[in-house]
C-alpha cells in the first residue's frame, strides 16, 4: 500500500494508527477557551493554569496554541497582533 506522501512511501510500510486515532483533549473546549483567555489576559504560566485545571502543562500549551488562532479569526486582540482591534460589548444605555 502507498502512503498519500512521498515521505510515507520512504519507510516501507502504511500507517501505523488511522487518521484522529490520537490522544483525545483532556479539557473541554470551554476550558480551553478560559484557560486561554486566562493565559493571556494575566500572563499566568501554563503550568499554573495546569496546576488549576488538573492537567499537564503541555495540555495546557496545547490548548493555548489551538486557541489563539480562533481568537485571531475572529478579530480579537492577542499579544504580538497590536493590529487586531478588540471588540467590546456596546455601552449600555441607562433604563
Amino acid at each position: 500500500m502507498r502512503g498519500w506522501h512521498p515521505r510515507h512511501n520512504l519507510r516501507g510500510r502504511g500507517r501505523l494508527r488511522a487518521v484522529g486515532a490520537g490522544q483525545s483533549h483532556q479539557l473541554v473546549f470551554t476550558d480551553r477557551i478560559i484557560a486561554t483567555l486566562i493565559a493571556l489576559r494575566f500572563q499566568l504560566p501554563h503550568t499554573a493554569l495546569a496546576v488549576l485545571y488538573g492537567v499537564d502543562r503541555p495540555t495546557v500549551t496545547r490548548a493555548v496554541h489551538e486557541v489563539r488562532p480562533l481568537l485571531a479569526a475572529l478579530g480579537f486582540a492577542v499579544p504580538g497582533h497590536p493590529d487586531l482591534p478588540l471588540h467590546t460589548c456596546p455601552a449600555r444605555r441607562p433604563l
